[in-house]
């Protein structure tokens, strides 16, 4: 009896311990005790970057996080990346995108303006024909006579990758910034490239113009992907593809997205994708595992060494009227997945206790829609992946120092 006794306390204790709000002041169906890395050992070799670089201050690491609407709006992303960047120096904002000119969301920060019209397309959307990449976006025009602007708050930067389609048909154009710099942006190319334009600014800004300027017979289509932005300080850049509708087969049959990602050299990508395959009740197993196979292939024929780290959606609904469970399929698949490659990855539906989107609701975490969270469900789940990525970060560095002792 006494026995039994001391094991219900002790589980009682457990259970406590588990659902205790942390100092993220999470709701309490949030089990801050498993909000952890899983497969962290699949981490070492980019925790040995991390470690170099909080000691020494010098190189910078390339964080890459993929993912659908989720990511888009970027408020998960900025949790991670303002952390990240806090511990281990800023080193430019990455990747950025016109948002307002293919007439979509995008994170706060991020501004654009334009004189010219432009097409636009999205890669979720693969039946126009207009081929997406980098940001799995794009925007064109013809006869492009104006200017194209892109700028970031709060911070600023000095080197510039630019994703343009390019052949011997693209025209140059001309660039400005905010603070004084100026120049040619050299489009054109003798033979199809999809490899960057690299641009360093003699002096750091945080607005960025590109002049299209009128020729005669100017008969040609720009097609831009998007910017990365950096500085020249140590430190982390985070670069946040999020995209409306994306699926994993979404990236995977955009035309250009992987050969463009490539330039980015990543030290780590995040993969948050699933909630939209878990839209589809007759989705099967065997085709969700088909396209996360062929998304993940991608990424190692690119970089063969690449670190991915997969991530697991909460809960949601289905129509906005019951629980959608399709998402616990996905969840299931993408930790076999994770174990079948010995992929790091992080648990987010376990973490958020399975099923519950009610519960999301409930706290006034989670948009109208039923699908989507609203700014505070997004910044929670942002810190609570910032927070376990630096649990493990510790861990391994409290191992290295155990050893050297």
């Amino acid at each position: 009896m006494q026995k039994h006794i001391i094991l219900g306390l002790l589980l009682t204790i457990k259970l406590v311990s588990c659902f205790a709000q942390s100092d993220l002041h999470a709701p309490p169906f949030i089990r801050v005790c498993l909000n952890r890395i899983k497969n962290p050992k699949a981490l070492d070799s980019f925790f040995l970057k991390l470690n170099g670089l909080e000691k020494e201050r010098r190189d910078q690491i390339n964080i890459v996080h993929i993912g659908d609407s989720h990511l888009q709006a970027g408020f998960i992303s900025k949790e991670i990346r303002q952390g990240l960047q806090q511990r281990f120096g800023n080193a430019g904002r990455g990747l950025i995108f016109p948002y307002a000119m293919a007439k979509s969301n995008g994170p706060d920060d991020i501004a654009s303006a334009s004189t010219i019209q432009w097409n636009y397309n999205r890669l979720a959307h693969p039946e126009i024909p207009l081929a997406t990449g980098i940001s799995g976006f794009c925007i064109s025009t013809e006869n492009a006579q104006g200017t194209l602007s892109v700028s970031v708050k709060n911070t600023t930067f000095s080197n510039l990758q630019l994703f343009f389609i390019r052949d011997n048909s693209t025209k140059n154009a001309l660039y400005s910034t905010n603070n004084g710099n100026g120049g040619i942006v050299d489009i054109a190319s003798d033979t199809f490239t999809t490899a960057p334009i690299k641009i360093k600014l003699y002096q750091p800004a945080n607005k960025f113009t590109f002049i299209f300027p009128p020729e005669v017979n100017r008969n040609t289509s720009t097609y831009f992907h998007g910017l990365s932005v950096t500085l020249d300080s140590p430190g982390i850049i985070y670069h946040n593809i999020g995209v409306n509708g994306a699926r994993f087969n979404s990236y995977v049959q955009s035309k250009y997205f992987f050969d463009e990602l490539s330039y980015l050299s990543g030290d780590l990508y995040i993969v948050s994708l699933g909630t939209n395959e878990a839209q589809n009740p007759s989705l099967s197993p065997e085709e969700f595992e088909r396209d996360l196979t062929a998304f993940y292939d991608q990424i190692k024929k690119i970089d063969p060494n690449a670190i991915v780290l997969l991530t697991t959606p909460a809960s949601s609904f289905y129509k906005n009227t019951s629980v959608n469970t399709k998402i616990e399929m996905i969840r299931n698949c993408i930790i076999s997945f994770a174990e079948k490659h010995t992929l790091p990855y992080w648990d987010l539906f376990e973490i958020s206790c399975g099923n519950s989107a009610r519960y999301w609701r409930t706290a006034d975490l989670m948009a109208a829609d039923g699908v989507h969270y609203n700014n505070k469900g997004y910044a929670l789940q942002g810190q609570l992946f910032l927070q376990a990525l630096l649990k493990s970060y510790y861990d391994f560095r409290g191992a290295i120092s155990a050893t050297n002792k």
